[in-house]
C-alpha cells in the first residue's frame, strides 16, 4: 500500500472530468472557442487519469513526481473554479455581453493549455498506464485513497484523552447495541482538523478495545463511497492479504460472510462523505451479518452522514482547551529551535502564547485584524470555511464583507453560533456558494441579493427564510415553537414553490396553522418526511391537533415517498385513505411509531411499491383482502396486528418482526425474500398454487406452488411454526429457535444453511445431500456431544461450528469431517467441552482454520492433523489457554499467517529460543500476544 506521504489527486481529476463532460453538452458552450477548448481539456484529463494510479503510488518516494502531482492538483482546482464560475454566471445571464464572452473563452483556453503542459511532462517519469477506465478513481484499485491508517503516534496527541475514554465507554456499553440487531454505528462528527481521525486511531489501538472485539478493521472511505472498494478494504485489512481486483461483488460478500459472519468486530470508516441512504443501505445490510455487539465507528465532518448512518447519538468533537492548544502549538512551532538561546526562545514563546490566546482554539478567531484580512486575500482559493462555534462571538459585518469580496470560490460557509445580526450585501459575490449555515445567530433578515440566488443550497437559515421564494433545496425544516426557540414558523414554507428533492419537517407539534405550508403547491418535491416529537405528553387535545395538522399538510399529487414519524392521531386524513385521487404517484410509504392508529389501508395507492410499518402499537387491522402493487413490505413491533391482506400477487420481499398476534403471512406467489423473527403465534404459510395465464386469460401451464420462487428464508424464534413450506427451493436458509421444525427441504440450489438455537441435533441430521451448498453454520445447539457425519456435500467451502456448549468430539464416526473434500474454511468457536481435534485429520483442502474460546482444548490432533494440510494458509488460535504446544512434526510449510491470542502457555513456548519457535519461524506473517 502506498505511503501516507503520497499525494492523491484522482478524486479531484475525476470530478473535474465529470464537470467538463457535463458542460460540453450545455447550451451556453456555444460561445466561440469554449466547446473546442473543453473538448481538448477533456482529452487532456483522460490522458492524465490513465497514469495517475502509478504516479500516486510512486510519489511517496519520488520528490519530482510529488511536485508534478502537486502542480496537477493546483491546476485541477483552478480549472474547477473557472468552470464552476462560468456555469454559475451563464445560469444567471451574466455572459451575454461580448466582453464577458471573450473573458470566459480566454480563461478556459489558458487553463486548458496549462493542464496540457502538465500532461506532456508526464513522459519524464516513465509512468505506467492503468488498465480499465483510466485512473484509480474509476477502477477501484486496492490502493484507492490511502489517506489515513490505524496507526497513531501517541506523543503527537494532545487533549483528547477524555474524548477517547468517553467514546470507549460508549462503545463497550451494552446500551450501544443496535435495537434492530446487528451492528451499531457511532458517528464522530466535527469540522476539519479537530482530530476525528486521531481519536479513532487512539480508540482502535486501545487495549480495552483490543480485548473486547474479536476483530478490528480500518478503511479510509473519503469522497467516493464505493461499496466494492470498502468491502475489499475490510477483507484485506482483516486477512492482511491482497484481494484480486477481478473478484466480483458477490464474491466479496461471500468472503465477508466466510470470515466475519457472526463475529464480534470493530470497523472504523474514516472520513465518510456519503449523503444518500441508498449508498449506505447495502453496506449496512452486509455489516449486520456480524455478531451481536459489533460496532462501526464513523468519522465525518457532515451531520448528514450521522443522520444517514448513525444508530447512536453522534459524538461531537469540540475545540481543544487553551493549555492543550499551547502544547500543540509549541511542539509544532519550536520543534527545530534547539540551537536558539534561552532568551530568544523565551521571546518567541511569548509571541506564540499571544497568538494562541488570540486564536481561542483556532487561528481564524481574530477576523477583524489586518493580518486576517490579508490572509483572506492570500487564501482567495479557499473553498470551505467552518468557523468555530465557541470562540467567534464577535465577528463583524465589516470582516464578513472583506471575506465575501476575497473568497469568491467558496462553496461551504459555516457562520453558526456567532453574534451576527446581519449579512453584508456582498454575499452575492459568492456565486459558487452551495451551503450556508446561519443557525443560532441573531440575524433577523437577509439581504435582498440572497433571495435571487436560485441555485442556492442550504442546510440551515435564520428567520426570514420565507423570502427565499426561489430556494430549491431545503432538506430539513424545524418548526418554530411559539416563543423564542430556534427554528421557523411553518408559514415560512408558503411561497417556496420551487423546492425539489426531499423535505423533512420536524417538531410539527409546534405548528400553529399547518395549512400555511401549502405543501400541495410544491409539485417538484419527491420525498416528504413529517415528524412530531416523541418527548411531549400525549393527550386528547394533542391527538385532535395532530389529525388536523396532517390533514392540512396534504402534499402535491406528484409526491413519490412519504414518511410519518410519531404521528399522534388515531385516524389518517382522506388524502391518505383516498390516495388513488390524491397521491396517485406515491411509490414508498413509511409509518414509524404512529402509536394510536388502529387501522391502516393502502390498497388505494395505485403505484405503491414499498411499505414500512414500525412501532404502531395499537394497529389491529389491515382490512383489505388484496394489495397487488406492493413489492416490499416490512412490519416491525406491531403487537396487536391480527391480519394482513390475504393476497399480495407481486410481493417479492417480506419481513415481519415482533408481531405477537399475527397468525398468517399473505398468499404471495412472487415472494423471493422472507424474514420472520420473534412472532409468537405465527403458524400459517398460506401456501397454495397459482395457475399461469397468457395475455388472453387462457391457462398457460400447470399449477405452480406459491412459494416455489422463494430464494431466501430466515426463520427465528417463531415457536408455533411446525414445518417449513411444503414446496420451496431456497438458496439461503436460516432457522433458529423453532423447535417444532424437524425437517429441511431438498433443494439443489441451496448455497447457505444456518441452524441454531435448538435443543437437539435433529435438524443437523436432516441436512440433505446437495452439490450446491457452499456455507454451513451450526450454532447454539444444546445436547450435541459429537458432531454427526454430514451427507455428501461436494461443494461445501465453509463450515462454522459456534457456541455448542456440550460438544466434546468433532467426529461421531471416523472420517466425519475429513470426507468434506472441498472444505476450505473451518471455524470452531465457543465449544467449552472440546478437548482435541480429530486424530484422523481434517479435510486436506483446508486453507483457513479458526479455533477460539475452547477453554479445555489441549490437543490439535495427531502428528498428521495439521501437517497434512498442504493448502493451509491461515491459522487462528484464540482463547484456548490449555494448548501448550504444536505436534512435534510442526506446521505445514504452506502456512503464511498465524495468529495466537489468549493462549499463554503456547505463546510462552513460541518465543525465540523456546521449544515451539522452530515450528513457526517459517511463517511470514506472525501475530502473537506479548509474554
Amino acid at each position: 500500500m502506498a505511503e501516507i506521504a503520497s499525494i492523491v489527486v484522482s478524486p479531484i481529476v475525476s470530478s473535474l472530468t465529470e464537470t467538463v463532460a457535463t458542460l460540453i453538452h450545455e447550451k451556453y458552450v456555444a460561445i466561440r472557442g469554449v466547446k473546442e477548448n473543453l473538448e481538448k481539456l477533456l482529452d487532456t484529463l483522460e490522458t492524465i487519469r490513465a497514469v495517475l494510479e502509478d504516479a500516486e503510488q510512486r510519489s511517496a518516494c519520488d520528490g519530482s513526481l510529488k511536485l508534478w502531482l502537486s502542480k496537477l492538483k493546483d491546476a485541477a482546482f483552478d480549472a474547477e473554479d473557472i468552470l464552476d464560475t462560468f456555469a454559475a454566471e451563464a445560469r444567471l445571464g451574466m455572459v451575454r455581453r461580448n466582453g464577458a464572452k471573450i473573458r470566459v473563452a480566454s480563461e478556459i483556453k489558458r487553463i486548458s493549455e496549462r493542464l496540457d503542459l502538465i500532461a506532456k511532462n508526464r513522459i519524464n517519469f516513465n509512468l505506467n498506464v492503468s488498465s480499465g477506465d483510466g485512473g484509480r478513481f474509476g477502477s477501484q484499485s486496492p490502493n484507492d485513497f490511502p489517506l489515513t491508517s490505524s496507526f497513531v503516534e501517541t506523543t503527537d496527541v494532545f487533549g483528547r484523552e477524555s474524548d477517547k475514554q468517553r467514546l470507549i465507554d460508549q462503545m463497550l456499553s451494552n446500551e450501544s447495541d443496535s435495537s434492530e440487531g446487528g451492528v451499531s454505528v457511532i458517528p464522530i462528527i466535527g469540522m476539519g482538523g479537530l482530530g476525528k481521525t486521531t481519536i479513532a486511531q487512539l480508540i482502535f489501538n486501545d487495549g480495552r478495545v483490543k480485548d473486547h472485539f474479536e476483530y478490528k478493521m480500518w478503511v479510509c472511505v473519503t469522497i467516493d463511497f464505493n461499496l466494492k472498494r470498502i468491502l475489499k478494504g475490510i477483507i484485506e485489512f482483516h486477512t492482511q492479504m491482497e484481494v484480486s481486483n477481478n473478484l466480483s461483488f458477490d464474491g466479496l460478500v461471500s468472503r465477508f460472510k466466510d470470515i466475519l459472519a457472526g463475529k464480534n468486530f470493530l470497523l472504523v470508516l474514516d472520513d465518510v462523505w456519503v449523503d444518500n441512504y441508498q449508498e449506505w443501505e447495502p453496506l449496512r445490510n452486509i455489516l449486520k451479518l456480524g455478531g451481536k455487539g459489533s460496532r462501526v465507528l464513523v468519522t465525518s465532518r457532515s451531520d448528514r452522514v450521522s443522520d444517514i448512518m448513525g444508530t447512536q447519538t453522534p459524538y461531537r468533537l469540540e475545540y481543544l482547551p487553551q493549555e492543550e492548544c499551547w502544547s500543540l502549538f509549541k511542539r509544532i512551532a519550536f520543534k527545530d529551535c534547539n540551537n536558539l538561546s534561552s532568551g530568544r526562545l523565551m521571546e518567541l514563546e511569548g509571541i506564540g502564547k499571544e497568538i494562541v490566546d488570540k486564536c481561542n482554539g483556532l487561528p481564524l478567531a481574530d477576523l477583524e485584524s489586518d493580518t486576517c484580512k490579508q490572509a483572506f486575500k492570500t487564501c482567495n482559493k479557499l473553498r470551505t470555511l467552518l468557523l468555530p462555534t465557541e470562540y467567534l462571538k464577535s465577528i463583524g459585518v465589516k470582516a464578513l464583507d472583506e471575506m465575501f469580496r476575497s473568497l469568491k470560490y467558496i462553496r461551504v460557509l459555516d457562520l453558526s453560533s456567532t453574534s451576527l445580526s446581519e449579512l453584508p450585501s456582498s454575499v452575492d459575490e459568492l456565486k459558487l456558494l452551495r451551503s450556508l449555515d446561519l443557525s443560532r445567530t441573531e440575524i433577523k433578515r437577509l439581504p435582498d441579493s440572497v433571495y435571487e440566488m436560485f441555485w442556492f443550497k442550504s442546510r440551515s437559515l435564520p428567520p426570514g427564510l420565507g423570502n427565499l421564494t426561489r430556494l430549491q433545496n431545503l432538506h430539513a425544516f424545524q418548526v418554530l415553537k411559539a416563543k423564542g426557540a430556534t427554528g421557523h414558523g411553518i408559514g415560512e414554507l408558503k411561497d417556496m414553490t420551487d423546492l425539489t428533492g426531499k423535505l423533512h419537517i420536524s417538531n410539527l407539534e409546534n405548528a400553529v396553522n399547518a395549512a400555511e405550508a401549502k405543501l400541495n403547491q410544491k409539485g417538484r418535491l419527491e420525498k416528504l418526511v413529517l415528524e412530531w416529537s416523541d418527548k411531549y405528553i400525549n393527550n386528547q387535545e394533542d391527538e385532535v391537533r395532530a389529525e388536523r395538522d396532517l390533514k392540512d399538510l396534504q402534499p402535491h399529487s406528484n409526491l413519490k415517498e412519504l414518511t410519518l414519524h410519531h404521528f399522534k392521531g388515531s385516524n389518517f386524513p382522506s388524502w391518505m385513505t383516498d390516495a388513488h385521487r390524491f397521491l396517485p404517484n406515491l411509490v414508498k410509504l413509511t409509518l414509524n411509531h404512529c402509536t394510536k392508529c388502529t387501522t391502516i389501508s393502502v390498497g388505494q395507492f395505485p403505484c405503491l411499491r414499498e411499505l414500512y410499518i414500525k412501532g404502531m402499537l395499537e394497529l389491529e387491522e389491515w382490512p383489505e383482502a388484496q394489495c397487488d402493487s406492493l413489492l416490499r413490505l416490512q412490519i416491525s413491533n406491531c403487537p396487536k396486528l391480527r391480519k394482513v391482506p390475504e393476497l399480495m400477487l407481486n410481493l417479492t420481499s417480506l419481513k415481519i418482526k415482533k408481531c405477537d398476534s399475527l397468525e398468517a403471512i399473505p398468499f404471495a406467489p412472487s415472494l423471493m425474500f422472507l424474514i420472520l423473527i420473534n412472532n409468537l403465534v405465527l403458524e400459517n404459510w398460506r401456501e397454495g398454487a397459482i395457475i399461469p395465464v397468457d395475455d388472453q386469460g387462457n391457462q398457460a401451464g400447470g399449477p405452480r406452488p406459491s412459494l416455489i420462487g422463494l430464494l431466501e428464508l430466515k426463520l427465528e424464534n417463531c415457536p408455533k411454526i411446525q414445518a417449513l413450506p411444503r414446496m420451496f427451493l431456497p438458496q439461503k436458509l436460516e432457522i433458529k429457535g423453532c423447535e417444532l421444525v424437524t425437517s429441511l427441504p431438498i433443494s439443489q440450489r441451496l448455497q447457505h444453511l444456518a441452524l441454531g438455537l435448538c435443543s437437539n441435533d435433529t435438524l443437523i441430521r436432516k441436512i440433505p445431500s446437495t452439490n450446491t451448498l457452499y456455507s454451513l453454520v451450526i450454532s447454539n445447539i444444546s445436547n450435541l456431544t459429537s458432531f454427526p457425519k454430514l451427507p455428501h456435500l461436494p461443494g461445501l467451502n465453509s463450515l462454522y461450528i459456534t457456541d455448542c456448549e456440550d460438544l466434546s468430539s468433532l467426529c461421531e464416526e471416523e472420517g466425519s469431517l475429513k470426507s468434506l473434500s472441498s472444505l476450505q474454511l473451518l471455524s470452531i468457536r465457543g465449544c467449552p467441552k472440546l478437548e482435541s481435534l480429530p486424530d484422523e485429520g481434517l479435510p486436506t483442502a483446508l486453507q483457513c482454520l479458526v479455533i477460539g474460546s475452547c477453554r479445555i482444548l489441549k490437543s490439535l490432533g495427531s502428528k498428521q492433523t495439521l501437517r497434512s494440510l498442504v493448502s493451509l494458509k491461515d491459522l487462528y488460535l484464540e482463547d484456548c489457554p490449555s494448548i501448550q504446544s504444536f505436534h512435534e512434526d510442526g506446521l505445514p510449510p504452506s502456512l503464511q499467517h498465524l495468529e495466537i491470542h489468549g493462549c499463554p502457555l503456547l505463546i510462552q513456548q513460541c518465543q525465540q529460543g523456546r521449544t515451539e519457535w522452530p515450528k513457526i519461524e517459517h511463517v511470514s506473517d506472525l501475530d502473537m500476544d506479548s509474554v
